[in-house]
């Protein structure tokens, strides 16, 4: 029995999505996130589908939330998106974008560091 890391890493290696396209064509919601990433790209940064989305992707299942991780400044994302805050989220670099008709979390490139005890 391999761990779930183990298993996601072998499959972003090894798997690949032979249905992308018609994934893409079928689903709207995820449709609208590579759009809506291709906006966020455009401000001057990356951005990309993580979290679950990848997970049921790979297991050939439809997400059902989509999250996005980004190096794109929140505040240039506020500028030029309708956000939402959720709670104390947007300390932790996390907002709402509301595009289209979906809302999308979106999360700031981060690097947890633990200290040794």
């Amino acid at each position: 029995m391999i761990s779930f890391k183990q298993f996601v890493k072998e499959a972003l290696t090894t798997k690949k999505l032979d249905n992308w396209h018609e994934t893409l064509q079928n689903n709207e919601y995820l449709n609208i996130a590579i759009e809506l990433l291709g906006k966020i790209e455009a401000l001057g940064g990356e951005a990309l589908v993580v979290g679950g989305a990848v997970r049921d992707l790979l297991l050939g299942k439809e997400p059902k939330d989509i999250d996005i991780a980004t190096n794109v400044p929140i505040e240039k994302l506020v500028e030029n998106f309708h956000t939402n805050d959720i709670g104390k989220s947007k300390d932790f670099g996390i907002i709402v974008i509301s595009y289209k008709k979906y809302n999308f979390e979106v999360a700031q490139y981060r690097k947890d560091v633990f200290s040794e005890l």
